[in-house]
C-alpha cells in the first residue's frame, strides 16, 4: 500500500511541479512584457513631452515676429533681417526663420530673408533669389487662411534642405495679409531619439504625423509615406509569404 501510494504520489508531484514552472515562465514573461511596455510607453512620453516644449515656444516665437510687424511704424529691411538672426541665434532648438513678404504687398516686394543654423554659425539666404517660395504651403496656407499653424513634415530644397516642419503666422498691416513669419524645426534630432528608443524582441519606434505620415522608421525607404499604406503594404507581404496559395 505505501510503494503504490508513492507510486502516485510522486508523478503527481512532477505533474505539479512541472505545472508550477510553467506558470512561472508565463507569468515571468508577462512581467517582463509589462516592463518593457512600461519602459517604452515612459520613454515616448518624454519625448512627446520634450516636442511639445520645442513646438510651444517655436509657435510663440513666430508669433512675436509676425506681432512685431503688425506695430511696428515703418517696415525696414534691415529691422526685419536684425529680428529673425537675433531669434534663431538665442533659440538653439530653431534650425531656421525667414519673414517673407507676399510680391506687391510692400515697398519691399519679393522679400524673403532666412537665416539658418549650420554646425558652427547662422547663415544667410534669400529665399526670394532661389525658389518662389509664394508656391509652398508654409507661405499660402496662412495666407489663405489668416491664422497661424503647423504644416505636415517635407523635405525643404532650396531653403533649409533637411527634413523639418514649419510654424507660420500670418503677418497684418492695416488689416491686409501682407506675409508670414515662421520658425523650422529640424526633425533629424527627433528622428534619431525616436530611433534610438529600445523596443526588445524585435520591436521598433516610429513617428507619424497628425495626417498619418511616417516622419521616423528603422526603414528609410517609408519616411514621408502614408502610413495606413505603409502597413497595408507589410501584411501583405507577410500574408503572401504565410499564404503562399494567395
Amino acid at each position: 500500500m505505501r510503494l503504490k501510494l508513492l507510486l502516485f504520489l510522486v508523478p503527481s508531484m512532477l505533474v505539479l511541479f512541472g505545472l508550477l514552472i510553467f506558470a512561472n515562465l508565463k507569468i515571468t514573461k508577462k512581467t517582463v512584457l509589462e516592463h518593457m511596455g512600461h519602459e517604452a510607453h515612459y520613454a515616448a512620453l518624454s519625448l512627446a513631452n520634450e516636442v511639445d516644449i520645442l513646438t510651444e515656444s517655436s509657435r510663440k516665437i513666430a508669433d512675436g515676429m509676425a506681432h512685431a510687424l503688425e506695430i511696428v511704424p515703418e517696415l525696414d529691411a534691415n529691422f526685419i533681417k536684425n529680428l529673425i538672426k537675433t531669434n534663431v541665434e538665442k533659440n538653439p532648438g530653431i534650425y531656421g526663420s525667414t519673414i517673407s513678404l507676399l510680391p506687391g504687398a510692400t515697398r519691399l516686394g519679393y522679400y524673403g530673408p532666412y537665416y539658418y543654423r549650420d554646425t558652427k554659425d547662422v547663415n544667410y539666404k534669400s529665399l526670394g533669389s532661389s525658389y518662389d517660395y509664394t508656391k509652398w504651403d508654409w507661405f499660402r496656407i496662412p495666407m489663405e487662411t489668416g491664422k497661424g499653424s503647423w504644416g505636415e513634415p517635407y523635405y525643404d530644397e532650396g531653403g533649409g534642405n533637411i527634413l523639418m516642419v514649419t510654424y507660420s503666422a500670418p503677418i497684418f498691416r492695416n488689416n491686409k495679409k501682407i506675409g508670414v513669419a515662421t520658425v523650422d524645426i529640424s526633425l533629424n534630432n527627433l528622428v534619431h531619439k525616436v530611433q534610438s528608443l529600445r523596443v526588445d524582441m524585435g520591436g521598433y519606434a516610429i513617428l507619424v504625423s497628425s495626417k498619418g505620415y511616417i516622419i521616423a522608421h528603422p526603414d528609410k525607404e517609408f519616411l514621408l509615406k502614408k502610413y495606413h499604406l505603409i502597413m497595408q503594404k507589410i501584411f501583405r507581404i507577410d500574408c503572401l509569404k504565410s499564404c503562399p496559395h494567395l
